[in-house]
């Protein structure tokens, strides 16, 4: 299907918008008077899902997770499906996995389901999402990735090809939230979507169907899968043309979910929002000739037409990536920005990499936030030791994180110099009696383990009403009440809500402290 976008929108500069709007107009009429009943036997191509869950078994840092479907939902004459969901299994970050195994780099993605059933005595598997490809960044660029000497030249190995063939940057924005995807399939004269977060993937043919999958492992998916409709309903028309777009070509549309319930480091709004950046096929046996399915401007350009939000983003001539990356640098009040390398500056140009750039602004909030859950979540577990012995220790370990990435990140002593001011003025002030939420008394029992089975116990028994339909008021994060109100209404904050909800309690110390960034900071 990638071969039919290509030729439907044709070789056209990057820069002609409208002739790339007039060809996506095309495409989406096309696909919704081709988009039809396909058969479950002529979606399905067992041997290719056989070779990689295959593949999966031979290799001890992947595993398959099989997520039964409810019957129902089942296609007539099938009598059992489920989702297998492909992962990375690892106690920590993925990033090391996918560094030092290039097979897996390119066979597994940051989200891959396989549709299993029994469909008329026969087993028959259908590959039906992938998301996006691992890629990385620079020196402190990534989140999760040990800086070192090694992190520098990483980014260049998820490459499909040479830097040397690299001639447009297509920079996008980079969302500040969950992975999230999307893929449906038209069977049976209904529409099946498979949607979820990276790991975690269920089908659905309805918003009611959503309550059939209960387990806690389903609490993002669930919230994704609810953005979704909430959109395909709002778009009414459009929505059931994306549909189809999707059901006639297979693709996976990827989002970021951005929830206000969970903020990492930019201040978000107060519903949920998908933001769309690419369109990926399933690729299961590790061929490709580039990382995006559908030229990420044409992609784009396809759901802003279809009425959904997508990412903001600038073309930019590959002459000046060093230039753009250091501009990237300076961004204020942004994560950064995904530089998506493209061989041509035409929509028939392949993405042959992905580089992330982070803002020097997240990098050092985002290690601030991280030291500073540590040490409420010591705050929780010794009650007894003092604050001022958590703030100093706190204030010591930031400012050496904060050292790191300046060598890092190449700003100057000065500016350090203000981050870790501001950053002692922060812990000072949140980890306080004064704006810290915390009953000492009803936390000391926490971590001891007879308490934690009678907790546990109670929560299951509360879950038990809950089921029977008896609201106990519980806003869904494990405590009761509405934190985002709380946080809202005055500057005092619940130890969940310093991690959770860091952005808020961040705006909350600026506002109350009347403090500023340093002033490198603050170029937009």
């Amino acid at each position: 299907m990638a071969a039919l976008v290509k030729k439907m929108v044709g070789d056209v500069p990057l820069h002609d918008t409208g002739r790339v709007a007039d060809a996506v107009d095309a495409l989406i009429e096309h696909c919704k008077m081709h988009c039809k009943d396909a058969g479950v036997e002529e979606l399905a191509d067992t041997a290719t899902c056989k070779d990689v869950l295959a593949f999966v078994r031979q290799h001890r840092d992947l595993r398959a997770q099989e997520i039964p479907v409810h019957r129902s939902l089942l296609p007539k004459n099938c009598t059992s499906m489920a989702v297998v969901d492909i992962r990375v299994k690892s106690r920590g970050p993925d990033d090391l996995v996918f560094l030092h195994n290039k097979d897996i780099r390119d066979r597994i993605a940051r989200g891959n389901s396989i549709l299993q059933l029994q469909y008329k005595g026969k087993a028959l598997q259908i590959p039906v999402l992938q998301g996006l490809r691992k890629f990385t960044g620079g020196l402190g660029d990534d989140d999760d990735m040990p800086a070192g000497p090694g992190q520098e030249a990483a980014w260049t190995s998820y490459f499909l090809a040479p830097i040397e063939q690299a001639h447009t940057i297509f920079s996008m924005e980079k969302a500040n939230g969950e992975a999230a995807h999307l893929a449906c399939r038209w069977i049976q004269n209904k529409y099946v979507l498979v949607c979820g977060s990276k790991n975690v993937h269920m089908c659905v043919t309805k918003r009611s169907d959503i309550e059939l999958y209960t387990d806690s492992k389903f609490r993002i998916a669930a919230v994704i899968a609810r953005v979704i409709f909430e959109c395909l309903e709002k778009l009414e028309d459009k929505g059931a043309a994306l549909l189809s777009f999707l059901a006639c070509t297979g693709f996976t549309a990827n989002f970021e979910l951005l929830q206000p319930s969970y903020q990492h480091v930019e201040l978000l709004g107060d519903t949920p929002r998908l933001l769309f950046f690419a369109f990926t096929a399933q690729h299961f046996d590790g061929q490709r000739s580039s990382l995006c399915d559908v030229h990420p401007l044409v992609g784009i350009e396809i759901m802003r037409r279809l009425g959904m939000e997508t990412v903001n983003y600038d073309v930019i001539p590959f002459i000046r990536f060093n230039e753009h990356t250091a501009d990237v640098r300076r961004t204020f009040g942004k994560e950064g920005r995904v530089l998506y390398i493209l061989d041509s500056d035409t929509t028939t140009g392949n993405v042959i990499g992905l580089f992330k750039k982070k803002t020097i602004w997240y990098v050092v909030l985002r290690a601030i936030r991280e030291k500073v859950k540590a040490a409420v979540s010591r705050v929780v577990k010794s009650p007894d030791t003092p604050y001022a012995s958590i703030r100093s220790s706190c204030v010591t370990k930031t400012n050496a994180r904060l050292r790191d990435i300046r060598d890092w990140l190449g700003f100057s002593k000065d500016e350090l110099m203000q981050w870790q001011a501001l950053a002692k003025r922060f812990i000072e002030w949140v980890i306080s009696e004064e704006h810290l939420a915390f009953d000492a008394t009803a936390h000391r029992d926490q971590y001891r383990p007879r308490a934690r089975r009678e907790r546990q116990q109670q929560q299951q028994q509360q879950q038990a009403h809950a089921d029977n339909g008896d609201d106990d008021g519980d806003d869904g994060d494990g405590d009761n009440g509405d934190d985002d109100a709380s946080v809202s209404a005055a500057p005092s904050f619940t130890p969940e809500a310093v991690g959770s909800l860091f952005p808020k309690v961040w705006a909350a110390f600026l506002q109350d402290q009347r403090v500023a960034y340093p002033s490198a900071a603050t170029v937009t």
